[in-house]
């Protein structure tokens, strides 16, 4: 075990050593008490109280069970659920390791509020907060009444201090082209595309509508906001995975209005798509002619199909199986989507953190999914 490991045990095991003396010194001050029947008429009381607190811990959503690790234990799904992630262990880690917010678990059940008071939630629940917005369709009301929170002001301040930490820490997982090279391509080639003699391949790029709530009290806004896509209100984003499935790059998100290509040409015209020289971009017919889009020049790959004879059934056959690796690039979106405040229709009071919604989406799919395709060079 690592030694940051055993501190966090250590302090995490500190903070029960504290409850448990404060409920010895309750119990002493029990016996002290001279009338023989009040005082087993209050222990009884206290067994049963403590038996309700450890259970209430453990059992449906409130402030305890949000953040106990027996929760999740005894329930395996509820931190993909709550969260997005696979165990809380890992959640629990993840957020003292890359947030840099330790592991503080409530004393209380209900939050009072007030930053002095020992009641208030630690920061540890805050973060917690905005990743149950992101994974939930509550409101602001249902999300506090579930950590013991009375005020929706008190959780839209919080959800406002966190997304924009959790959406660039998901950036920050998901957006690594400057450490692509040749070897690295090399290592993380898939099986199948070496079959296929598909080589030289730096990423598949594909592009995703998310529906929105229209705006109408703006002409121009309403007007940008049409996707022909979805035949709906959108936003519109551009996203870069390698073959194997790991997001590297995507594109802020536009309005629904702007085509593929030229969010392509903006992006690229910030020197933001620098892949290997030589290599090209796997994706379908929309991205064709967008060389000149990235720093290198690297050229879009789209299978053809035609009615005529121009291809033989050897070619065609060929570029069935080319157009079925490219699987992975809807799996990302599938990945991405699965947080739960991507569904559906956008609502317009989550605009506002729709950018940070969808970096932390990106970062997830990254760290709590595996391959897509069999590596070569993974030992398996």
């Amino acid at each position: 075990m690592k030694l940051e490991d055993t501190t966090s045990d250590l302090q995490n095991n500190s903070k029960e050593l504290s409850d448990l003396q404060k409920a010895v010194r309750a119990q002493n001050d029990l016996y002290k008490i001279n009338d023989p029947d009040l005082r087993e008429e209050l222990l009884q009381r206290n067994e049963i109280t403590v038996r309700e607190l450890a259970d209430l811990k453990v059992s449906g959503m409130n402030r305890y069970s949000m953040s106990h690790p027996e929760h999740f234990n005894l329930n395996p799904e509820a931190c993909r659920e709550y969260y997005g992630f696979r165990d809380f262990q890992f959640l629990k880690r993840f957020i003292e390791k890359v947030i840099g917010v330790p592991y503080d678990p409530p004393s209380k059940l209900k939050s009072i509020g007030g930053h002095n008071s020992e009641n208030a939630l630690s920061e540890f629940e805050q973060v917690l907060i905005a990743m149950f917005y992101c994974n939930s369709s509550f409101n602001y009301y249902t999300i506090g009444s579930v950590f013991g929170l009375k005020s929706r002001v008190t959780v839209r301040k919080y959800i406002d201090r966190w997304m924009p930490v959790l959406g660039e820490a998901g950036d920050m997982l998901s957006t690594f082209t400057h450490y692509l090279d040749t070897d690295a391509l090399k290592w993380l080639e898939p099986e199948w595309y070496i079959k296929l003699n598909l080589r030289d391949i730096s990423a598949v790029i594909d592009g995703k509508d998310f529906m929105c709530e229209t705006v109408r009290t703006d002409r121009f806004l309403n007007c940008a906001q049409s996707s022909n896509k979805v035949n709906h209100s959108a936003f519109r984003l551009l996203t870069w995975s390698l073959p194997c499935g790991a997001v590297i790059q995507r594109t802020p998100a536009f309005f629904g209005r702007a085509s593929e290509k030229a969010i392509l040409r903006a992006w690229g015209s910030l020197g933001r798509l620098k892949f290997p020289i030589g290599t090209c971009i796997l994706g379908d017919k929309g991205f064709d002619s967008t060389a000149g889009s990235y720093t290198n020049y690297n050229t879009t790959l789209h299978p053809s199909f035609l009615t005529n004879g121009q291809f033989s059934r050897d070619q065609v056959n060929h570029n069935v199986l080319i157009c079925k690796k490219r699987y992975t690039c809807e799996v990302v979106y599938s990945r991405v989507a699965s947080t739960k405040k991507l569904q559906g229709v956008i609502a317009r009071e989550t605009f506002k953190h729709f950018e940070s919604v969808v970096g932390w989406s990106h970062g997830l799919a990254n760290i709590c999914y595996g391959y897509l395709q069999k590596i070569n060079n993974y030992q398996h």
